[in-house]
């Protein structure tokens, strides 16, 4: 877990004078770094959830500074600020406005006395982040080496269980894919931190106990078993709230097959992996693995070629057809299977009048002698185009 705010108040308070005077209900966020800032850089220049220390050296230049400066650090996604109050920043610049305004966006502001020295704190919080850091790096390296199969199973399996992730237990995971749009001003990685900080976010804010490892172009949460329970109706949260926060991102979300133990998670990367990816291509926000139907099948054929193959033989006699005549009688045929035969429907999918589809229905039958009566010929006809629309998706 990432150092949370509230804990490094709680444990440092004293030793340098903190006082929380607004925003509390933010305590939950997670500290990614902290910064000395005393001006505006400018959008983009800080990654988010960075902890904010300004002397206030600028309020004497303008007294509204301190409300434009906290205005600032809470659109670039810091997760707090302390004012070192006594020299620059006067108990005046620390108005009933800005308290109101950290409170109104659960943006926590704290004061800390001129005589403490920044050293010391920067020194202590530096460390702490480092350690936290260094255990984050750890578990990802572990994790990502598991679910790839890039090193020996029985060390990475020690490596995870001397930090306390247990081998026989069950798990749960769920990926997050994101991309920048081409044309987007936010850069790859800003816009990756950001999405991989929302959803560390809400994790604090949900009280879920998990660990989150960060790529470049995906993050994956695993749970532990506790709360497996718990997973899809988070992933359906975190859906709404990326979708809302980053409307031009390109953001999936896939929830993967339980595992059973530590040494079942390169199986549920794969399905949770893959339900994004099938997300993602049939615009869906978020895919569970238990809501892929006949996918779940076709995800366990290792030789894609089979697949292409069954389709192949199936349905080529109708695209050939369609390829020599200018005709739709694919779709006719996918549509009949999809309306289970009911004329009307079909006429209503492809806006057609029935009797045009009667005709079609009639060649599809007599011409290119498909087996429209028989239900395992539906059947064999209808999985067959499942697995081209599943072989278009690229896993």
């Amino acid at each position: 877990m990432a150092v949370l705010l509230k804990n490094l108040y709680e444990e440092t308070r004293s030793r340098y004078g903190l006082t929380l005077i607004a925003g509390e209900k933010g305590l939950e966020r997670a500290v990614n770094w902290l910064y000395i800032a005393e001006s505006l850089a400018g959008p983009g220049y800080l990654s988010g959830g960075e902890l904010i220390i300004t002397t206030g050296v600028l309020c004497r230049e303008s007294p509204g500074w301190l409300y434009d400066f906290v205005q600032g650090m809470y659109k670039e996604n810091s997760c707090g600020l302390i004012l070192n109050v006594g020299k620059y920043i006067r108990p005046e610049n620390i108005t009933p406005a800005l308290i109101a305004l950290c409170d109104d966006k659960a943006f926590p502001l704290f004061t800390m006395p001129w005589e403490t020295l920044l050293t010391d704190v920067t020194h202590d919080y530096y460390s702490r982040l480092f350690t936290d850091s260094k255990r984050q790096e750890t578990i990802d390296h572990a994790l990502l080496n598991l679910v790839h199969h890039r090193s020996d199973l029985p060390a990475v399996l020690t490596v995870l269980e001397e930090y306390g992730y247990r081998a026989d237990q069950s798990y749960g995971l769920l990926y997050i894919s994101y991309s920048a749009p081409a044309d987007s001003q936010l850069s790859r990685r800003h816009t990756d931190n950001h999405i991989s900080r929302a959803a560390e976010h809400l994790m604090h804010e949900s009280a879920l106990r998990g660990h989150l490892c960060r790529t470049d172009t995906y993050c994956f949460l695993l749970l532990p078993q506790k709360e497996l329970h718990r997973l899809n109706a988070f992933g359906k949260i975190l859906a709404r709230r990326l979708q809302s926060h980053f409307p031009e991102a390109h953001i999936a979300i896939g929830i993967g097959s339980p595992a059973a133990t530590l040494a079942d998670l390169p199986r549920a990367f794969f399905h949770a992996r893959c339900c994004a990816l099938i997300a993602a291509h049939n615009r869906r926000p978020v895919l569970a693995y238990e809501e892929l139907g006949v996918y779940q099948l076709l995800l366990s054929v290792t030789d894609r070629g089979i697949l292409q193959d069954y389709a192949r033989r199936r349905l080529s006699p109708v695209e050939q057809y369609d390829a020599g005549t200018g005709g739709d009688y694919t779709q006719v045929l996918h549509q009949y299977l999809l309306q289970n035969g009911s004329i009307q429907r079909i006429a209503d999918a492809l806006y057609c009048h029935r009797n045009t589809i009667n005709k079609k229905v009639r060649i599809l039958k007599d011409e290119l002698g498909y087996p429209l009566e028989d239900t395992m010929g539906r059947f064999e006809l209808l999985l067959a185009f499942c697995i081209r629309e599943y072989l278009q998706i690229s896993l």
